[in-house]
């Protein structure tokens, strides 16, 4: 018996439905659906979703299986947290104080916004990526990708996040041991060529990160 056939006579059962009665609703003959259940053919996308809606469930349900109710709960207890954690955090990150930016040119003011804006900000848009695709896969079935190409994507992806911390604390450390107004300076021109890219650069690579991040994990690369 094929896994698409046995998710379906466990579903059918549970609606306690027989083959013949499944046949009528999907308009298929009594033989297809035994043969489905036996594993002898399997149905075409179409027939997957008509089985699908009339047993109350998903075509992704049929094709890789019944998810535990346990584990259900689980992750979607753990969904809830990470949203509130976002929230959280992006509630913090919104409301720190101007004071904290550059102000009145002192090298004390200037030091907060080159470690907020380009260190803990991205990290902030990355983990928003990440965290959206996970509930995505939960709530629309999504899949991160498979294929050694895509090991390899994610792979470069968390040398590059890396390189990049490194480099902006780095830029940090040098920056700090100039006289305050060198710092806000740079501090001025990162705010205004840099700054209104992180969103959409950072949430786009946590997104990447997560869709190749089962790649990375089931095999190493050759």
């Amino acid at each position: 018996m094929s896994s698409i056939g046995k998710n379906i006579q466990i579903l059918r059962m549970k609606k306690r439905m027989s083959q013949n009665d499944l046949a009528k609703k999907i308009s298929v003959s009594f033989q297809d659906i035994s043969d489905f259940e036996s594993g002898k053919s399997e149905p075409g996308i179409d027939t997957l979703v008509k089985i699908a809606d009339i047993l109350d469930t998903d075509a992704n349900t049929l094709i890789y299986g019944i998810p535990d109710e346990t584990n259900i709960k689980t992750k979607r207890a753990q969904i809830l947290f990470l949203l509130i954690v976002l929230l959280f955090l992006g509630t913090f990150l919104s409301r720190l104080p101007y004071s904290l930016q550059i102000s009145d040119g002192t090298r004390l003011d200037a030091t907060p916004l080159l470690f907020l804006y380009p260190l803990v900000l991205p990290c902030y848009f990355t983990l928003t990526g990440w965290i959206i695709m996970q509930a995505a896969s939960y709530f629309l079935h999504a899949r991160p990708l498979s294929g050694r190409f895509c090991r390899i994507v994610h792979i470069l992806l968390c040398n590059l996040l890396g390189l990049y911390c490194i480099l902006v604390l780095l830029a940090d450390i040098i920056l700090l041991g100039f006289y305050a107004p060198w710092v806000n300076a740079a501090a001025g021109i990162f705010a205004v060529a840099v700054l209104p890219n992180i969103p959409p650069i950072f949430f786009i690579l946590g997104v990447a990160l997560w869709i190749t991040k089962s790649s990375f994990r089931s095999s190493p690369l050759p």
